[in-house]
């Protein structure tokens, strides 16, 4: 029963995550300064984890995958808050942070859908371990996380005003 249940909520959170509209939000044509560069690689990383927990859970029969991305999220609640505040303050509105949040998301699933969910999980799911062992989600801890997950440091809304400022550089 608890499986059919975890599995409805899965099918509910892609559905939902799919469904929203892929439309980008309108960013002003400025650059993100440091905090800004490591506040959207940090939702980024967030919602890899989403994808990670409720795409795998099912495929190695382990729901306690999504209970740790649930753990995650709610022992880095205050980091998360920090990171989605310094977002919304520069896109000026919760409305246009909330569609520019569900653009990721809906990104990291249409990814995540055009591989097999094995290979996805084979390859991602090792970060859900990883995030749950970090001390911190500060800019070191964002760090270690998008060393294993590349995707989420390419790509960002607005380019870094400093290529210092960068947290991670992408491997050419």
């Amino acid at each position: 029963m608890t499986n059919r249940l975890f599995c409805s909520f899965k099918h509910g959170v892609l559905a939902l995550m799919l469904s929203a509209s892929f439309a980008a939000p309108s960013f002003a044509a400025n650059c993100y300064d440091r905090n800004e560069t490591v506040a959207e690689q940090a939702i980024r990383v967030h919602s890899e984890l989403l994808v990670i927990a409720v795409s795998c859970a099912d495929a190695y029969r382990r729901p306690d995958l999504f209970n740790d991305y649930v753990k995650f999220t709610n022992f880095f609640a205050k980091d998360m808050a920090n990171y989605e505040k310094t977002i919304t303050k520069k896109v000026a509105s919760q409305h246009v942070f909330d569609e520019w949040r569900t653009m990721i998301a809906n990104s990291v699933a249409a990814r995540a859908a055009m591989m097999s969910t094995t290979d996805y999980c084979r390859h991602h799911v090792g970060t859900l371990a990883k995030a749950m062992s970090l001390s911190s989600f500060s800019k070191s801890g964002v760090e270690t996380l998008l060393a294993r997950i590349p995707e989420a440091r390419e790509n960002l809304s607005r380019p870094s005003c400093s290529a210092g400022d960068r947290v991670a550089s992408r491997a050419d």
